[in-house]
């Protein structure tokens, strides 16, 4: 294990009482927020003009945005394709399958955090004590839209996740998926996969944010057209 230096140490005595591990635990947290400066440049060459659109692409799939330095390196990419559709060079069919694509990455991103294979009981302790008052309706929440119930093990992170949101001051919860359920869904669908398969079959796994909406939003066709 790595050493810690003296400022690590006051910070974490500081700031963190004492806990190294949500030192560490933020720590990775803004890592994960940084931007790079090259991928801010591509960006800002790559039919800036279709920003909006690009992020309402990636919306539309997924069900929900991710974070700007999640998404932005692979922003230029899609704002090409939907220049290609535009300019007719593809079928909406072919944005859509190469958009599939070239989001799955971003999807495994966003949720590479929960996917570990572990039988830690500080996290199954969690699962049983953390906000019991939500366990029962964000279990319920998920299977509904799973048609469902999910293996514990394949719902742990989701439904601690959905449980805090629940849990939230002045949080309206809809009847239709909203965009915490869908990612909570990713998760997981992506550990169905993750436990039975490995991870490059999980990797490569369907986005399942089109079903879900098809079958519970009736507002899912306004939601899945693609504003260019």
């Amino acid at each position: 294990m790595q050493e810690l230096d003296h400022t690590d140490k006051n910070l974490i005595d500081n700031c963190f009482d004492g806990n190294a591990k949500k030192y560490k635990e933020a720590l990775e947290e803004a890592h994960r927020e940084a931007i790079s400066w090259s991928d801010i440049a591509l960006s800002a060459k790559t039919f800036p003009e279709l920003k909006f659109s690009a992020q309402e692409l990636i919306k539309d799939i997924l069900g929900f945005l991710p974070a700007d330095s999640i998404i932005l390196p692979h922003e230029p990419f899609l704002r090409a394709l939907l220049q290609s559709f535009r300019s007719d060079q593809i079928s909406a069919i072919e944005l859509l399958q190469q958009a599939d694509i070239a989001l799955k990455p971003i999807r495994n991103e966003v949720i590479k955090h929960h996917t570990g294979i572990t039988n830690d009981r500080e996290l199954y302790k969690t699962y049983f004590e953390y906000l019991p008052q939500q366990s029962e309706a964000a279990k319920a929440r998920l299977t509904k839209f799973l048609g469902y119930e999910p293996k514990l093990e394949h719902s742990v992170y989701a439904e601690i996740l959905l449980r805090e949101v629940m849990a939230g001051d002045h949080i309206y919860i809809p009847e239709h998926p909203t965009g915490i359920d869908l990612q909570a869904i990713a998760l997981i669908k992506y550990r169905e996969v993750l436990l039975e398969k490995g991870k490059i079959a999980a990797d490569m796994s369907p986005i399942v944010s089109f079903e879900i909406l098809a079958e519970h939003s009736p507002a899912f066709q306004k939601l899945f057209e693609i504003k260019i």
